[in-house]
């Protein structure tokens, strides 16, 4: 039995080496998974197969789309937090102005034995200091996903040759014309020639 599982290990490694691959292909594609739902209304396995075909279509040219993406958002990611963590030290530094106390509560450094107005204010100043990191996360998540839909719309324009602006929306309200329905001349009853 040993003899035998060593004859066919070879299967089992080759078949160990595709879902490797697979895997790979489906982390990298994994942003465009969930743009392919909300852009073209895919099901799952539909928006698994057009993210993981647009990217062994183009890889080069979908990956240069994501290395844009990724270096322009640690970018703005890094001035994003720049100014939330700049913004907080200007707020420790102006309640400093007002009472040292203020700026040990306010930095959130204040040691020794706390009255329950410092535990209050010491709470009420670390609420808001984390509105401001939660903030800016929410910013990181935000960019995160609208890289991911550029990235998707630009790679759908690449791979298929569909523009961005030829996305099917559900709920279009009825009546709407398209440019071809536009151009058909009317008869004398005012219907629309067919073509």
């Amino acid at each position: 039995l040993n003899v035998i599982g060593a004859a066919l290990f070879g299967v089992g490694l080759l078949a160990s080496l595709i879902a490797a691959a697979l895997l790979i292909v489906w982390v990298a594609a994994f942003w465009l998974m969930v743009p392919a739902v909300a852009c073209d209304g895919a099901d799952v396995f539909d928006a698994v197969q057009r993210a993981m075909g647009m990217l062994l279509n183009r890889p080069v040219s979908v990956g240069v789309h994501f290395l844009l993406a990724l270096v322009q958002g640690i970018v703005l990611l890094w001035i994003v937090w720049r100014i939330a963590d700049y913004g907080t030290s200007l707020a420790v530094w102006a309640a400093g102005l007002l009472s040292d106390r203020g700026e040990l509560i306010a930095g959130g450094v204040l040691s020794g034995v706390f009255s329950d107005s410092d535990q209050l204010a010491i709470f009420l100043v670390g609420l808001w200091r984390d509105l401001v990191a939660l903030a800016a996360m929410s910013y990181a998540v935000s960019y995160a996903h609208t890289a991911g839909v550029a990235v998707y719309l630009n790679a759908r324009q690449i791979v298929d040759g569909q523009e961005p602006n030829e996305i099917w929306m559900p709920g279009d309200p009825p009546g709407v014309t398209s440019e071809s329905d536009k151009a058909r001349p009317e008869n004398p009853d005012g219907t629309s020639e067919s073509p």
